[in-house]
């Protein structure tokens, strides 16, 4: 699962609220967008509320990864 996307943010989700903004705005993307550990090991949909939810309860970093070009739609969430 080392495949190297075009595009990769570091994001913060804090809240219930976050979670589902974050969801929300990618899902406007036509795309694959995906939320990764720090490690690159792991990945999960992020059009997903529940993969959503589940990374952030469980990694301590989180990256939007993406081909396509995301930061306008989760300039909220950019560390």
């Amino acid at each position: 699962m080392n495949r190297q996307f075009a595009h990769r943010y570091q994001v913060q989700l804090d809240t219930m609220q976050d979670c589902n903004e974050f969801v929300a705005a990618v899902t406007k993307c036509p795309g694959k967008v995906y939320l990764m550990d720090a490690s690159n090991e792991f990945r999960v949909d992020s059009k997903s509320q529940l993969g959503v939810m589940m990374a952030t309860a469980e990694w301590s970093e989180l990256y939007a990864v993406s081909d396509e070009e995301i930061a306008g739609l989760i300039s909220k969430f950019i560390i």
